[in-house]
C-alpha cells in the first residue's frame, strides 16, 4: 500500500482520536499544516468530516449529500493533502515519517481537524444550534447532582 494511503487512512487521519503517539517532529508538522492552511481550506475541510460523519446510517437522514457532491468534496481535500505535504510543508512531513512513522501523519491531521472545527465555532448560528438542546434540559435535576 503506498504511503499516502497508508499514512492518512481516513478514519484515522481526522475523524478518530489521535493513538497520542506523536513527537516533535509531528508537531512541528502540526504546527506547518496549521499556518498553511487558509480559511477556505478549513471550511472545506470541516466539509470533508461532515460529510463522513453523515454517510453513517444513524444519521444519513439528516444529511444527504448527492454522490456527485461527495466525490467534488473528496477531490477538493485531496487537493489540499496534496499542497500540504508536497508544498507547503515537505520538509516537515518528510522528518515526521521518519521519525515517529505512520502515525506522524495521522496524528497532525487530527490536530488540523480538531482546529478547523473549532473555527466554526465562532459563528454566532453555529453556538446558537449548539446550545438549542438547553431549553429542554431539566435544570432542577442537574442542581440535584450537587447535593
Amino acid at each position: 500500500m503506498p504511503i499516502l494511503k497508508r499514512s492518512l487512512l481516513i478514519t484515522g487521519m481526522i475523524l478518530l482520536p489521535s493513538l497520542g503517539l506523536s513527537g516533535a517532529a509531528t508537531d512541528r508538522l502540526s504546527v506547518c499544516l496549521n499556518q498553511n492552511t487558509t480559511y477556505i481550506d478549513r471550511l472545506n475541510l470541516v466539509r470533508w468530516i461532515i460529510k463522513a460523519y453523515a454517510s453513517h446510517p444513524a444519521v444519513q437522514d439528516l444529511a444527504a449529500i448527492p454522490q456527485k457532491q461527495r466525490v467534488e468534496i473528496d477531490q477538493i481535500m485531496a487537493e489540499i493533502v496534496q499542497r500540504l505535504l508536497s508544498e507547503d510543508c515537505p520538509d516537515e512531513a518528510r522528518t515526521a515519517l521518519v521519525v515517529d512513522g505512520d502515525v506522524a501523519l495521522e496524528a497532525a491531521f487530527e490536530v488540523l481537524g480538531r482546529s478547523a472545527g473549532q473555527s466554526l465555532l465562532t459563528d454566532a448560528v453555529v453556538n446558537n444550534e449548539i446550545m438549542g438542546f438547553i431549553d429542554f434540559v431539566d435544570e432542577d435535576k442537574i442542581e440535584a447532582l450537587k447535593n
